[in-house]
């Protein structure tokens, strides 16, 4: 670990699963009001392998919660919380943040695609905005929170769709890159905190 009073770099070597052989690192840069998250993964396998990058971050749900994220696509899942089909979002306007929208009730577990790589998350009772930039790699976007109660949701940027390795017609049709030995694969995002000015609400 590398550390600064504004930065830590986390690195990792890992052996397998199976052939999989990779050097990750992630590097946290705080700047202002914004941290930048930066990561990157080698492939030193001596095969060529499918890998993907993407981000992890929880945020505090609450009921007046506002997402605003754009995607062309969607997936539905089956029984085993697996995509099935993939559909547009103008099909289910409740998963439509397109123009900013209270996150839907209960449990939430969705994946987009074709996302634009700008979000917007508000939240007006504490006067509060996070913006998210991410890099073009980061063409996918998962939306997770297990209830209403639970105080949080994850919005995952993502270079892949949920299960890319057994969708059809091939894994780097959905989003995941075929790495040859020794090459290396990077993604980048940004979280940009700024206090509210004004709040365009939803028309419910």
């Amino acid at each position: 670990m590398e550390a600064t009073k504004t930065s830590v770099v986390l690195t990792m070597t890992s052996f397998g699963p199976g052939p999989f052989h990779y050097h990750a690192r992630l590097t946290y840069t705080l700047t202002h009001s914004a941290m930048r998250m930066d990561v990157s993964v080698t492939n030193l396998s001596r095969f060529p392998l499918p890998y993907g990058l993407g981000f992890h971050p929880w945020m505090p749900r609450t009921p007046d919660t506002l997402l605003k994220a754009s995607a062309v696509s969607m997936w539905l899942s089956d029984e085993a919380m697996l995509p099935k089909e993939n559909v547009p979002v103008s099909m289910h306007p409740e998963w439509n943040f397109e123009g900013g929208a209270r996150l839907p009730s209960g449990f939430i577990s969705r994946w987009f695609d074709d996302w634009a790589g700008e979000a917007t998350v508000t939240w007006p009772s504490r006067n509060l905005t996070l913006r998210c930039r991410a890099s073009s790699e980061l063409a996918h976007f998962i939306l997770y929170s297990p209830s209403e109660d639970a105080g949080f949701f994850c919005f995952e940027p993502v270079s892949h769709a949920v299960d890319a390795h057994n969708l059809p017609p091939d894994l780097e049709f959905h989003g995941l890159r075929i790495l040859a030995p020794d090459n290396t694969m990077t993604a980048s995002c940004t979280f940009i905190v700024e206090r509210c000015q004004a709040i365009d609400r939803p028309v419910s």
